[in-house]
């Protein structure tokens, strides 16, 4: 196998070669295949699909597929499909760690853990939701899904998809899918990896339409990748693993399945760098309005440093709670290592941990939560000693026009301020939740500072019991009672 080679287009009809003249002109299935070579077919869904939605691929390869001993059935350890019926179903909401790296070995396949499903893998409708976590390359072991595409989105560490169609790289910021029936090996350049596979067990991902946005805007179809041929000769025992019908069958081979040295049609594996996404939104809003970038989840400090490379020429604003913001070392590493501003502190109580991180040049803004970090007064005190270190502070808000109003005084009152975050502009009734103030409270970016007495707002209370969750107003809270008692609360969003 070659190194990654791509050519770019969603769902186009490609056309391959790794060896000059693999490809047959003007046939699909000649009887005497160039180069000896054999063709097959790699359908993606009824070969009487109409065109515009048939997905399919001639492959031209030095072995038939069909040379493999009996499948057995083999362990699925603790990958699942739909339906799952093993326990109920809670309507709770839950939360869980990242998967942390195994300590024996374990590759991609061993690695796949399902969190949760829904629809049925034996009627082709649904898909399931897994978590990776591997340390180890595939080594003689292949891999096929018979119920469907899999989308792997990594969180640590680069991932390498070789696959019979060809190579394919991904690193955290982007994303590969592989379709239903490609055989395929996982390999890990940098050592251990971990991340997310949605398993679609329905109709293919396509790209949206565009509607009243026009012809243009969104993902750009040149943006995805697909690989370029690449194939292995090598005539040595190796396994091939597939999943078909929601359970693991394994099957000896005597060569290497990724041998296909020339291939056309437009069912191929392909990738994604969401950073592509970047400059679609930056094209649209252009250069004046700032840009900055949330809910990146917990990944490893070099993914956090390739990432912020990745966005640096699209001038974001900030990088925002990329790792805990008790790990002020490894946020010391990542700022003395990336050109983009980096952010946090939504989830600190109180100043001095604040301080530590300016103290230790960890940060270039920080960003407290007034509800949490300590009330109105705890928060200047932040602004006015982070002025000290030279870092700013961009308030964290996401509530009630309550809490907004005391965000609003906070911020005129202290001189570090930069921004406020607000996230309820598209909701109609948020202004009218109280009265007193210009509305809408949000007017083109600005909020108009109240000089009344306190807040400078009233409750309307008939507004607030149209919206309410739950029956009850101002209803007690004994679950707050109980001393040591952590609900719905966290360290770390």
């Amino acid at each position: 196998m070659t190194a990654p080679g791509y050519q770019s287009g969603f769902a186009n009809h490609f056309v391959s070669e790794a060896v000059p003249g693999a490809v047959p002109a003007g046939r699909n299935s000649p009887q005497m295949p160039p180069l000896g070579l054999y063709a097959e077919l790699l359908s993606g869904m009824a070969f009487t699909a109409p065109r515009v939605e048939n997905r399919r691929t001639w492959t031209y390869r030095i072995q038939p597929s069909a040379m493999h001993r009996p499948y057995r059935r083999i362990p699925n350890g603790r990958l699942l499909s739909a339906p799952l019926n093993e326990v109920e179903t809670t309507p709770s909401q839950l939360r869980w760690n990242p998967q942390p790296i195994p300590q024996e070995r374990t590759d991609f396949i061993d690695g796949l853990i399902t969190m949760g499903a829904n629809g049925d893998v034996r009627l082709q409708t649904g898909m399931s939701a897994h978590l990776y976590a591997a340390n180890a390359s595939m080594s003689d072991r292949y891999f096929y899904n018979a119920d469907g595409e899999m989308l792997v989105v990594p969180q640590q560490g680069r991932v390498r998809f070789v696959t019979e169609l060809g190579v394919i790289d991904i690193a955290p910021g982007e994303v590969a899918v592989i379709p239903c029936g490609v055989r395929f090996r996982v390999e890990l350049p940098d050592g251990p990896s971990r991340g997310y596979v949605c398993e679609n067990y329905g109709a293919m991902f396509r790209l949206p339409e565009l509607g009243p946005l026009g012809s243009n805007g969104l993902a750009n179809p040149r943006d995805f990748l697909a690989p370029i041929a690449a194939y292995e000769d090598e005539e040595s025992p190796c396994e091939v693993v597939a999943k078909f019908q929601g359970n693991l069958w394994a099957a000896e081979m005597r060569h290497s399945p990724l041998n296909v040295v020339g291939w056309h049609g437009n069912l191929a594996p392909y990738k994604y760098d969401l950073a592509n996404f970047m400059a679609v939104v930056r094209e649209h809003v252009g250069w004046e309005v700032p840009l900055s970038v949330d809910h990146l989840g917990h990944i490893g400090v070099h993914s956090c440093i390739r990432l912020a490379g990745a966005l640096e020429k699209y001038n974001p604003a900030w990088l925002e709670d990329m790792i805990p913001w008790q790990r002020t070392e490894q946020l010391k590493e990542i700022k003395d290592h990336i050109a983009v501003p980096l952010c946090t502190g939504e989830d600190i109580y109180l100043k001095e941990a604040f301080i530590e991180l300016a103290k230790n040049h960890s940060i270039d803004i920080a960003h407290p939560d007034l509800a949490t970090s300590g009330g109105i007064l705890e928060t200047k005190k932040i602004g006015d000693a982070l002025q000290e270190y030279g870092v700013p502070m961009a308030m964290h808000f996401a509530g009630s026009p309550v809490s907004c109003m005391a965000n609003v005084h906070c911020a005129a009152a202290t001189e570090n301020f930069l921004v406020l975050e607000n996230h309820s502009v598209d909701v109609p009734w948020w202004s009218d939740l109280v009265d007193g103030v210009e509305k809408p409270i949000v007017n083109k970016g600005f909020v108009t500072v109240p000089d009344k007495p306190g807040l400078g707002i009233t409750l309307n209370d008939e507004v607030m019991k149209q919206h309410l969750l739950e029956p009850g107003y101002f209803e007690p809270t004994p679950q707050w009672d109980k001393e040591n008692q952590r609900i719905n609360d966290r360290l770390f969003s």
